[in-house]
């Protein structure tokens, strides 16, 4: 018969035993099945005794998977959105604009973008921004612009004037 026994503070677990090798086991030591033993013996520090039951502990949750950047996504949903045609089709910069145009591709062919990938092309967005009339943008394509970077899980957003920053 297999035995687990716990930490009285930490609530942990801190020692197996079987009774046909361990000829001292301690008396605060639980019994367990067979199956138990190999699946607390496969990750011990997912298990606390809790008022004489064994489960699991919330102490120890799984890491949230980190979300994964989508640049084509956003590239693609930048070119549907009204706010990004209204942003290309109203700045007087036209060299900037083609500029970021290429830039967002090239961004998407790199297998590694750096900071100074993302750092050119604020510089390029900035500089498309700022030939924009006054006026011409509204609220809705702050926002519509700010939902496709923040739902393709993009290092960056806008602020109020549009501008791109860089997430912390």
């Amino acid at each position: 018969m297999y035995f687990v026994d716990f930490d009285v503070d930490t609530k942990k677990i801190i020692g197996f035993y079987n009774d046909k090798i361990n000829h001292s086991i301690p008396e605060s030591a639980i019994p367990i099945t067979d199956e138990q033993w190999q699946e607390f013996s496969i990750s011990p520090e997912k298990y606390i005794l809790e008022n004489g039951e064994i489960i699991l502990s919330l102490d120890n949750p799984q890491p949230e998977p980190i979300p994964t950047m989508n640049l084509n996504g956003f590239n693609i949903q930048m070119m549907l959105s009204d706010g990004y045609t209204r942003i290309i089709t109203n700045t007087t910069n036209q060299e900037a604009k083609t500029r970021l145009e290429i830039a967002a591709v090239r961004l998407e062919l790199l297998n590694l973008i750096t900071e100074q990938d993302w750092q050119i092309f604020k510089l390029i967005w900035d500089a498309v921004i700022d030939a924009i009339p006054t006026g011409i943008l509204v609220s809705t394509d702050l926002e519509q612009i700010k939902q496709i970077a923040s739902t393709n899980n993009m290092p960056f957003n806008f602020d109020s004037e549009f501008k791109l920053h860089f997430l912390e």
